[in-house]
């Protein structure tokens, strides 16, 4: 599965729309910067723009960078999405070689006229981004395929997702390109998508303006590692080591949405250090909940 990104002209329509809200950025960090230039793989000649995408990138905690470096994930620069797609190192990732019909789709889906800026390649686990043209918000289109690769894995994928979206999100969302031939894969990409563009407003401090099933399933995903048929809560490294917790839970979505048990995290706080990780407030939602559970 591929996912596009296709969006250029959001900054404008937000404006025209009226969305005028302050964003809070998020600020960029040496070891996100590190993080993601050790995941790089260029295809074809280096070219002066890649530091404008580790740059972006940086923007993004270090430890969400490892998730992809644990799982072999990759970010691959070429001239253009298309001839990354069909290069011999994208054969090798993939474990074959495309035939000429799908090669030919690749061209046509994902080369320059097509107008994608970038996209997340599932079969390769692969960000792919052009380095002969770029998109205006460079920043926003890295983050998006970020999401993607950091959530299209392990989502639980459920109407909620979608359910109360800000104007922003909710006009990508619902674009016609994301409608599929099936209900159940017209949610899917809609979802999908609606975690990616979560996922910005979360690292810009956000979590706020989004609905709480959307946050709680993104905080879920990139607070946890998978353990077999479990999953462990895992955080961030610190000056003593790797802060882990010992727990292991079967997985289980509690959504916001739900008055009796809210969900399962508190709101990571990311706008003004991306590296910090809200552990008590996690900490005290689980206790919380785990004495709902049992009384």
């Amino acid at each position: 599965m591929q996912i596009g990104g296709r969006y250029e002209e959001l900054d404008d329509f937000a404006v025209l729309a009226g969305d005028t809200h302050v964003v809070r950025l998020s600020r960029s960090t040496e070891a996100s910067f590190s993080a993601a230039r050790a995941l790089t793989t260029v295809v074809g000649p280096y070219a002066a723009i890649i530091d404008r995408y580790l740059e972006a990138l940086s923007h993004a905690p270090s430890t969400h960078l490892q998730i992809l470096a644990r799982r072999g994930s990759r970010i691959v620069f070429a001239p253009t999405v298309d001839t990354a797609l069909t290069s011999p190192w994208a054969a090798d990732r993939r474990g074959r070689e495309l035939s000429a019909t799908e090669t030919f789709k690749v061209r046509v889906d994902y080369g320059p006229e097509s107008g994608t800026a970038g996209i997340y390649d599932e079969a390769i686990d692969a960000l792919v981004l052009p380095t002969a043209y770029c998109c205006k918000n460079l920043r926003a289109l890295v983050l998006h395929e970020l999401g993607h690769a950091l959530t299209i894995h392990r989502a639980q994928i459920r109407p909620a997702l979608i359910e109360g979206l800000p104007s922003r999100i909710r006009r990508h969302v619902y674009s016609e390109y994301y409608t599929s031939s099936t209900p159940e894969r017209t949610l899917r990409q809609r979802a999908l998508e609606a975690l990616a563009e979560g996922y910005i407003y979360l690292i810009d401090g956000r979590t706020d303006e989004l609905p709480a099933a959307l946050t709680s399933e993104l905080i879920f995903m990139l607070q946890t590692v998978e353990d077999g048929t479990k999953l462990r809560f895992e955080f961030e490294e610190t000056p003593d080591g790797e802060r882990t917790a010992s727990r292991v839970s079967p997985r289980e979505i509690i959504d916001a949405s739900d008055p009796e048990h809210r969900h399962l995290f508190a709101p990571m706080r990311l706008g003004s250090d991306p590296e910090a990780w809200d552990l008590a407030g996690d900490e005290l939602a689980m206790r919380r909940h785990k004495r709902h559970r049992v009384a």
